[in-house]
């Protein structure tokens, strides 16, 4: 998905080691969620993040569901 925040930048990727990407937008009960993903970078400085990054950089640590509407 797009890339919600922090914004890109190889500093932040590496200091935050973590990113929220947009998710799938879906109705429930009358209403406009998006899914938002928690996902490691590559470049963090925390080892346990890397180390999942690497292994697999689409991994999704957790999810948020955000009414949008």
């Amino acid at each position: 998905g797009e890339r919600a925040w922090p914004v890109r930048h190889a500093r932040t990727d590496q200091y935050v080691g973590i990113r929220l990407d947009y998710g799938k937008l879906f109705p429930e009960e009358g209403r406009q969620y998006r899914w938002i993903h928690v996902q490691a970078n590559k470049g963090a400085d925390q080892s346990t993040l890397k180390s999942i990054a690497q292994k697999d950089s689409h991994r999704v640590l957790g999810v948020i569901q955000m009414d949008v509407k």
